[in-house]
């Protein structure tokens, strides 16, 4: 999967920025499937365009389509700098292991990053 950012620098005094997310929290779950703000939003594996993209997920995603893989460009909010995580650019969005310790001393292992 690739990720191309769209920054939205945040403004609390904004109506459209009403029950946002000032910084925007995204996460790989499958080749198929992003979570934005802890809502999953799923890709058909068949589906080649995603015309409607843009209105279906309220502008969260902006546009998508797959050739050998899943292209996405994705509204970011953010409150401070984005130089950091905004280059311009896709790049890849791969799942990384992240080590999970549950209360009851057991490690479960989630592939999940937050960028």
């Amino acid at each position: 999967m690739q990720i191309k950012y769209s920054p939205v620098m945040f403004n609390a005094y904004s109506p459209a920025c009403m029950n946002i997310n000032p910084n925007t929290e995204i996460k790989y779950v499958d080749e198929n499937t992003i979570n934005v703000d802890g809502l999953d939003y799923e890709f058909d594996s068949n589906s080649i365009q995603f015309p409607n993209i843009n209105v279906d997920t309220l502008g969260v995603i902006i546009s998508a389509i797959r050739d050998t893989e899943l292209h996405l460009t994705v509204r970011r909010f953010y409150s401070n700098d984005c130089s950091t995580w905004d280059t311009g650019m896709e790049s890849d969005f791969v799942a990384i292991p992240v080590e999970v310790v549950v209360s009851d001393s057991s490690t479960i292992i989630d592939s999940t990053e937050v960028i």
